[in-house]
């Protein structure tokens, strides 16, 4: 990821969320959960929140535009 002067600010916030994403180790807390859980709604959400910090990880890693 290339950081200039212009967009330091950018840069460092996605630094520090891709950061947040890998050590507190999200996706896997929420796999673990939705794995525990019975309850089809609660499999339904945990998945698409998985499916999206997936995806936000992805694209800071990749430098990609956010969606």
């Amino acid at each position: 990821m290339a950081c200039d002067i212009g967009n330091l600010v950018n840069c460092y916030a996605n630094f520090q969320y891709l950061l947040m994403l890998s050590q507190t180790q999200a996706i896997d807390d929420v796999h673990r959960t939705v794995g525990d859980t019975e309850d089809a709604q609660t499999q339904k959400e945990g998945k698409a929140i998985i499916e999206a910090m997936a995806a936000l990880k992805y694209e800071m890693q990749h430098d990609r535009k956010l969606t």
